[in-house]
């Protein structure tokens, strides 16, 4: 297994450059290359960490792993999250989802809480620069570290980590994976029972159905009245662009041609077919990094004056950072349809999200979905701390089971003031329909997913509009 840690050496040598004895309420106020917050509140040494070694790219929130209450020990949730991209510059995503983890564990640890049963929650948030081997390797570590459940981003990490966590028997799951690829994944359990692989990101299934129809119904996006008569499609060739590419080449019965890129490679070659072709419409599937790059090379080329079409990975504030920021003028796109900001599941987290961390929670893709996936954790850890079961990532998955009741359940906000009736109802047997804040979460047990609207978007000034949502 790839180690991604810093010499002890090196560790000492920097942690001597940082001022002793920094007051920390948790690692983010330290300087996390090379030191950790100690449980006297001061930021110490890596080198000297007790419980497990904490690879480098990653941050620990809440309580440290290892560390126990009366109650008994912490329980470590991990996260693999992309919080920089592939050239080393921020990943916005990353730092956005990432808070809204932090936000369930502080606001359920002491001194606000008493955590869950007694016991903190131990977040140890990773880094994976949206890498799918990084995010395997990283998985493996939070598996050494006892991480119970684990959270993940994209498609390709996603499947990656599963790799790890299933065998491991640790709960995943993916805020934002929506490769249609996780609906069937072998992910029982050797006992059998749930299964270990769920999300609170909807299947690409529906939403490439809905980017097909966007193109063909020639009513939005400067496509005219009768849409566009074909399609080059420039997508990433990895499990998250070749599972959309599929489905919406199945429903788009016009002229269509797709073209691969590897992530951060060359484009040249599928630019160049693309343009070859001489589509009516371009669609981009693929991350900021790479589609920025696209975008300002079509610019000056017949690609650069056909209308333009994106997905819900390019739905990210990274998108306007292109040289060429005219080329995103009507460009329209399709994502999972963001939260009902006038919900009451939404409104407890929109509130504490903006006024802890000073920004809009909805300004990048699949925040809501990492905070609900956070809150379910804490639920199904609620369930299988229950006397006579077992605290591990199957009991867990057992436990979330006994969340989405639609037709018998006790309808319940997934928001932390709601967490101890949560607990009670579940405590006495009953089952919970949770209402989360990115949507209803009508999970189906046998896969571990849950339907969800598409919005179609625009991006102008700077920023996104919906247009419309269309329902599953």
């Amino acid at each position: 297994m790839v180690r991604l840690r810093l010499s002890v050496m090196a560790v000492l040598a920097a942690a001597a450059c940082q001022p002793p004895d920094t007051r920390c309420r948790n690692d983010g106020d330290c300087d996390t290359t090379v030191r950790y917050c100690a449980a006297n509140g001061t930021c110490q040494p890596l080198a000297g960490r007790p419980g497990g070694s904490i690879p480098a790219r990653c941050t620990v929130y809440g309580a440290q792993p290892g560390s126990s209450s009366a109650a008994g020990a912490a329980l470590v949730v991990g996260a693999l999250l992309p919080r920089t991209r592939a050239d080393g510059a921020e990943d916005p995503r990353g730092r956005l989802r990432e808070q809204a983890a932090r936000l369930v564990v502080e606001e359920l640890n002491p001194p606000q809480r008493q955590g869950v049963a007694g016991r903190s929650l131990a977040l140890v948030s990773c880094d994976t620069a949206g890498d799918a081997t990084t995010a395997a390797a990283l998985a493996g570590d939070l598996v050494e570290l006892g991480a119970l459940a684990i959270i993940s981003a994209g498609s390709a990490e996603t499947l990656a980590a599963s790799a790890v966590t299933i065998p491991a028997g640790v709960l995943l799951i993916s805020s934002s994976a929506t490769t249609p690829e996780l609906t069937d994944l072998p992910d029982l359990p050797a006992g059998g029972g749930a299964g270990l692989v769920w999300r609170t990101a909807a299947s690409d299934a529906f939403q490439g159905a809905v980017l097909s129809s966007l193109l063909t119904d020639g009513n939005l996006c400067g496509l005219g009245g009768t849409g566009a008569a074909s399609a080059a499609v420039i997508y990433l060739d990895d499990p998250y662009g070749q599972g959309l590419y599929t489905v919406f080449s199945r429903h788009f019965t016009r002229t269509e041609a797709g073209f691969l890129y590897a992530r951060a490679g060359s484009i040249d070659t599928a630019l160049a077919a693309a343009a070859a072709a001489n589509p009516a419409a371009l669609v981009v599937i693929g991350f900021p990094d790479d589609v920025t790059r696209i975008l300002d090379a079509t610019v000056g080329t017949s690609l650069g004056a056909v209308p333009l079409f994106l997905t819900d990975s390019a739905r990210n504030p990274a998108l306007f950072t292109l040289a060429h920021p005219e080329r995103l003028a009507g460009a329209c796109g399709t994502a999972p349809a963001p939260a009902d900001t006038t919900s009451a599941a939404y409104d407890w987290f929109g509130q504490q999200y903006q006024q802890k961390f000073g920004e809009d929670p909805l300004s990048a893709s699949f925040v809501p979905n990492t905070y609900d996936a956070m809150m379910l954790i804490a639920l199904a850890a609620a369930w299988a701390l229950q006397p006579g079961r077992t605290l591990n990532g199957a009991a867990l998955a057992e436990g979330l089971r006994h969340l989405s009741a639609v037709d018998g359940g006790t309808a319940v906000n997934l928001d932390v003031p709601s967490f101890n009736t949560a607990v009670s109802r579940l405590a006495a047997g009953g089952d919970l329909d949770v209402q989360g804040t990115s949507g209803p979460l009508d999970f189906d047990n046998a896969t571990g997913e849950a339907p969800a609207a598409v919005q179609v978007w625009e991006a102008a000034d700077g920023g996104f509009t919906t247009l419309r949502v269309v329902q599953p």
